[in-house]
């Protein structure tokens, strides 16, 4: 992921607890509170790949998330932010996560020279329910 400079020093007994590699399946997880992120979840160590790979596979079999139209593929802003996650192919990646005729067409739209692929709105209001407006009273 991005980063200006590395988060630790070499001598940071941190580093040894630190990700190496990038799972994009993390995008599916995390949740700001908006109605496009992913749901919220709760998740356990000990199922914590099954769980990942059900949260990917959720999030893009929704049409909220990814939908192909002929042969352009709409994708939320999620993946265009986060691009180099998902590999040199971020649609072979991405097909991976999806099944049947979505997971053709993913495949095929992917080997070609210049995919299209637009992004679709993203949706920044809360997704609580039965949240309080907060008014300031300054």
């Amino acid at each position: 992921p991005a980063a200006l400079w590395p988060p630790f020093g070499v001598a940071d007994a941190r580093l040894a607890h630190a990700c190496r590699a990038v799972d994009c399946r993390i995008h599916f997880a995390l949740n700001c509170g908006a109605k496009s992120c992913p749901p919220v979840n709760e998740y356990c160590a000990d199922a914590l790949e099954e769980e990942l790979q059900m949260a990917a596979l959720a999030f893009c079999e929704d049409d909220a998330n990814l939908r192909i139209e002929g042969d352009t593929v709409r994708l939320s802003k999620i993946f265009q932010w986060y691009a180099a996650d998902f590999g040199p192919s971020p649609l072979k990646t991405i097909a991976g996560f999806t099944r049947g005729a979505r997971r053709v067409k993913l495949l095929e739209l992917a080997a070609a020279p210049r995919p299209r692929l637009q992004p679709l709105p993203y949706d920044w209001s809360s997704d609580a329910k039965d949240s309080i407006p907060y008014h300031s009273n300054l």
